[in-house]
């Protein structure tokens, strides 16, 4: 095992074979002090871990469940906690995970104002050993610290089942309920717009201009579209309502990163677009995302010419406000 230093972080390494036959390094271990810090609201994406490209090592794999749900480059000691943001400080992560699972123990941490010292290890699968299976992290407020924090988080590998997130009897319910109401096969147009006529029946309450899509609607929505799949395909699954030259990401699974299923209003909400279920479409967070950035754009173009119009910004070209 290596030992790598980067200022006060001390990290250990080894190696494992790569899927292209090459072997490459993997962190064990890192362990450097606590600084509290906010996170910026944005900055460049993660380095890639010690082995490269996670897209490029499950390529050449044959877990299928796993390409789906896909990983997102995850600090093992976050930037607001001081983490350095180098590959020695990265693993392969369900975004999921990541976002909500690990990030949940890191705020722990982070609100124990006493912890000074942070160490996490890594234990990997042995099926695919650049993929971890479980994270342990421990913080202390010096190193004989009698009583420090420890807790230990796996990454489990969960199919993406569009019932997983929801296997209870109010799902059932909703699932025979819009069985029975679902189109012969799925509109081009408003393909969840037939459940706004059974809204009493779904617990639903009426629409609204410019409101969210509650988390009742969103399962009926997933519900419906793992229906429409199953009939299409005999696979229940989520698959994004825009076609692929439009969304990349065509199958969704709530723990995928780019790929995870978001309900989005087609009329957007900012436009005073309402939360009908004739008004809603899943598509990836990737073409939401995307989506949002070109909405605001337009907004900022559609914003200039209307000062222009009204001589509230100058024509010398540079956009200054009077």
């Amino acid at each position: 095992m290596g030992t790598h230093t980067h200022g006060k972080f001390t990290i250990l390494t080894d190696t494992a074979p790569h899927t292209d036959g090459s072997t490459k390094g993997r962190v064990r271990q890192i362990t450097g002090p606590i600084t509290r810090s906010a996170v910026p609201k944005r900055r460049k994406g993660a380095p890639d871990p010690l082995m490269g490209s996670t897209d490029t090592y499950m390529k050449a794999s044959s877990e299928r469940d796993l390409e789906l749900i896909g990983f997102e480059n995850g600090h093992l000691i976050s930037i607001d906690l001081g983490g350095p943001d180098i590959s020695h400080n990265i693993a392969p992560m369900f975004s999921y995970f990541n976002q909500v699972a690990y990030r949940a123990v890191e705020q722990k941490i982070y609100s124990e104002g006493r912890l000074k010292i942070m160490t996490v290890s890594i234990n990997y699968r042995d099926d695919l050993r650049m993929i971890p299976r479980e994270f342990t992290l421990r913080a202390a407020e010096s190193e004989t610290d009698i009583k420090p924090f420890f807790e230990t988080i796996e990454m489990v590998c969960v199919t993406p089942s569009p019932f997983a997130f929801a296997a209870d009897h109010d799902t059932e319910q909703l699932t025979e309920i819009i069985k029975q109401h679902l189109p012969a096969s799925k509109p081009e147009a408003e393909p969840y717009g037939f459940m706004d006529k059974i809204r009493g029946k779904l617990g639903c309450p009426a629409p609204q201009e410019a409101t969210k899509y509650s988390q009742r609607q969103k399962l009926c929505i997933y519900i419906a579209n793992a229906l429409y799949s199953e009939r299409a395909t005999g696979q229940a699954f989520l698959r994004s309502d825009q076609g692929p030259t439009k969304d990349p990401f065509q199958t969704l699974t709530r723990m995928g990163g780019r790929n995870r299923p978001e309900v989005d209003h087609f009329v957007p909400k900012s436009w005073n677009g309402p939360n009908t279920f004739a008004n809603a479409q899943l598509v990836s967070k990737y073409f939401n995302a995307r989506k949002l950035a070109d909405l605001e754009a337009d907004a900022k173009i559609a914003l200039t010419a209307t000062r222009r119009r009204s001589g509230r910004i100058s024509g010398n070209g540079l956009g200054t406000l009077y």
